[in-house]
């Protein structure tokens, strides 16, 4: 089943579009279809995040760590940045939920794997707007 299968099979079903959102899966969309990532980014987003807008907020263990961003969703752009943060913050929430919020541990899992996000996100929220 390639990434296109997966993701029209998942129509409908806003939490598993949301798994499948990342900046890998742009760049295997973009190898399927033989394209640039940016060319792709609109509609893969837009797909994954089932809106034309949306705004990434959260908060994580830094100074001021509060964070909260606007993407729209049909310039590529903008698109491929908010699949890869999206990515980025969703699996740095994860290892912080394993690492059972003890931020030592988290950081001698970045220390282990550095591709993981080294400032944890501690809290993720997406919010959708239609344009």
């Amino acid at each position: 089943m390639t990434i296109v299968d997966t993701i029209k099979a998942a129509h409908g079903k806003r939490a598993e579009l949301l798994s499948l959102a990342s900046s890998d899966t742009l760049d295997k969309v973009a190898a399927h279809f033989n394209v640039p990532p940016v060319k792709a980014a609109p509609k893969v987003a837009q797909r994954l995040f089932d809106a034309q807008s949306i705004t990434i907020k959260g908060t994580q263990q830094t100074y001021g760590g509060r964070f909260k961003k606007r993407y729209d969703l049909t310039d590529g752009n903008q698109a491929c940045q908010a699949l890869r943060w999206w990515g980025v913050a969703k699996e740095s929430l994860e290892w912080w939920n394993i690492c059972q919020h003890d931020i030592h541990a988290y950081h001698e899992t970045c220390q282990r794997y550095p591709q993981i996000y080294r400032h944890c996100v501690q809290s993720l929220k997406l919010t959708r707007h239609k344009k």
